[in-house]
């Protein structure tokens, strides 16, 4: 090879631009490629009939007193794109897509040396197989959004924590505090990822620090108090100010029911672990058995096509990027991932305990989506952990695969079903 393009091909290598590439690349193969022929799924019906009788303004009123936040955020959609529905899986595609490369770009601040690592966190996340609401892409706006708020958030903190000037600590901690409440006012039952957030915060802070275990809990304590700020007046305004008039999202309600039953608590650890176990395993292999398997023939060979054409990628960019760079028996990232992940997952899902609920994946997979972050970072550790690297690249090409496969049947079933209720109302015209 000339020197010439034996450098050129040394600086794409180290470019962390191609892994950018790949996420955008495997994201439009995973959720674009049905995209065309989406029309409205399930409770996007009711969506946009409330909007074509009643105008944008009418979710306004809908959400006043539920999630006032995601009202004029409908009404801002609806003004924009009218009862078109392609533009709204475009618009819920790439916020997804900036979710997915916000998390690189936090994943790689936590363990920077970790090139490959980190690139299949984000990769796991963009296209992780327990959120499955995405078919709905007016529906579920606010949820894609505010989980891609809550990544930028974190990020923000940590920036603000590792910078060195005043006034750069003022503006990142100004966009944390902003893109915190906003992530919040969309989605509260988010809450419990604020736990995520200190434990990234105690990650960066204890690396560049040679303090005491307690030391370290003080300083970090001290560095991220601002931020504390977030989930407290959230739940200040949420409990005591905010007239609530739906009881499945009545914090106060939803607690009592311990004093009403006091097997209630014995239910909530039941439902934990439940929850627990799905987001951060059983959401690459239930998912898939639920949709998978009930596809016609075809489109079980076409999925099977891109899943291979997606790990292809993956296992290109594994090899661009892998390096080892500590010893097998250090293994501290590793450790450092597992535990933050299984943390995250853990306190991601006890808001949605409390409220009475349980993260599943026939009704309530956006439940899954805002622990996913701390999912995906548990996984990777563990994976990870394992020393064959053939054992290690099998295993995540299996999760990718699975991963894909399981979007493709979810994407295929609606676009069957949206075909069999067009027929059936053209029927009906007749």
């Amino acid at each position: 090879m000339k020197p010439e393009l034996s450098m050129s091909w040394k600086k794409i290598k180290e470019s962390h631009w191609l892994e950018t590439a790949a996420l955008v690349i495997i994201s439009i193969f995973v959720y674009l490629i049905h995209v065309g022929k989406f029309s409205y799924y399930r409770d996007d019906w009711y969506y946009m009939y409330d909007g074509l009788v009643g105008g944008g303004g009418i979710f306004v009123e809908m959400f006043r007193h539920l999630r006032p936040a995601r009202g004029p955020l409908y009404e801002f959609l609806f003004g924009l794109f009218g009862t078109n529905p392609t533009p709204y899986h475009i618009l819920l595609y790439l916020i997804r897509l900036s979710g997915g490369l916000a998390a690189l770009w936090l994943f790689r601040i936590l363990w920077p040396k970790q090139r490959s690592a980190t690139f299949f966190m984000a990769l796991l996340f963009l296209i992780y197989p327990g959120f499955l609401w995405w078919i709905q892409g007016f529906e579920y706006q606010p949820m894609v959004l505010s989980v891609c708020l809550q990544i930028f958030s974190i990020i923000f903190t940590l920036k603000a924590i590792q910078s060195d000037s005043r006034s750069a600590w003022t503006l990142w901690m100004l966009a944390s505090l902003l893109s915190g409440w906003a992530y919040l006012a969309f989605v509260e039952y988010a809450i419990g990822m604020e736990v995520f957030r200190w434990l990234c915060a105690y990650l960066v802070i204890s690396r560049t620090s040679k303090e005491t275990l307690v030391q370290k809990i003080i300083h970090t304590a001290r560095m991220a108090a601002i931020p504390l700020l977030i989930p407290v007046l959230f739940l200040i305004w949420r409990v005591f100010l905010f007239d609530n008039e739906r009881k499945a999202a009545d914090i106060s309600l939803q607690t009592g029911a311990i004093l009403s039953s006091p097997g209630t608590v014995l239910w909530w650890l039941v439902h934990f672990f439940q929850s627990v176990l799905n987001v951060s395993g059983f959401a690459w292999a239930l998912p898939f058995n639920e949709n998978f398997y009930f596809l016609r023939l075809k489109d079980i060979l076409f999925a099977i096509g891109w899943m291979f054409v997606v790990i292809a990628i993956s296992y290109a960019l594994y090899q661009i990027t892998h390096t080892d760079d500590e010893p097998t028996s250090a293994r501290t990232w590793q450790r450092e991932a597992i535990s933050m992940g299984f943390l995250g997952v853990g306190a991601g899902v006890v808001p949605i305990i409390i409220a009475n609920r349980v993260v599943t994946f026939d009704r309530f997979s956006h439940y899954a989506l805002p622990a996913s972050l701390a999912a995906v970072t548990f996984i990777v550790g563990l994976v990870y952990m394992l020393t064959d690297k053939r054992i290690r690249l099998a295993t995540l090409s299996a999760l990718i695969g699975l991963s894909v496969l399981t979007h493709h049947a979810v994407a295929a079933q609606a676009r069957n079903e949206e075909v069999l209720i067009s027929d059936f109302w053209h029927q009906c015209w007749w």
